[in-house]
């Protein structure tokens, strides 16, 4: 990884929770290499108590972007 997707990954781990992360989608797709498809699911947590919620976009679209970078 680099220094940015580790950045990026800490921020979001820290956010969600390391059991999340153990069992997403995002993990697996990082582990198998796709890191174009990694960065995509950064978007699709955006919902705390089943709401979709603007603090949490703006935060992973700001994640996929230091990612990308």
């Amino acid at each position: 990884l680099t220094d940015q997707q580790r950045a990026a990954l800490v921020s979001f781990v820290f956010n969600v929770g390391e059991g999340a992360f153990a069992r997403s989608t995002l993990l697996r797709l990082l582990n198998a290499g796709d890191y174009d498809g990694a960065a995509d699911q950064l978007t699709r947590w955006v919902y705390a108590g089943g709401q979709r919620l603007a603090g949490l976009e703006n935060r992973r679209r700001h994640e996929q972007q230091v990612f990308l970078a």
